[in-house]
């Protein structure tokens, strides 16, 4: 589970994340979405993986989805922001 998490999961968001960037050179409404999709996805992956990693045994060396979703959270929190103001809402089209 934690191979899909860390390796398949940003693999494929980096393949929607090209589609998105080319509509947002467009000024497409989707893309735009889609770009709110790709920012909240590896944070909510990292916080499945706190929730559902329950290891009570396992010492753990480097706690890698705290570091990440350290990282990530105001990363992703900086781009709602972004996407979600009325100035930037109004230029992409709806299609």
């Amino acid at each position: 589970m934690r191979i899909l998490i860390f390796l398949g999961l940003p693999f494929l968001c980096s393949l929607v994340a090209v589609a998105s960037s080319i509509g947002l050179l467009r000024l497409r409404g989707w893309a735009r979405t889609m770009t709110l999709c790709l920012a909240t996805l590896p944070v909510a992956s990292c916080v499945l993986d706190l929730i559902f990693d329950h290891s009570p045994g396992e010492w753990e060396i480097l706690p890698v989805a705290k570091i990440l979703l350290a990282i990530l959270a105001p990363v992703s929190i900086w781009w709602w922001a972004l996407f979600t103001r009325l100035s930037v809402r109004s230029q992409f089209r709806v299609e």
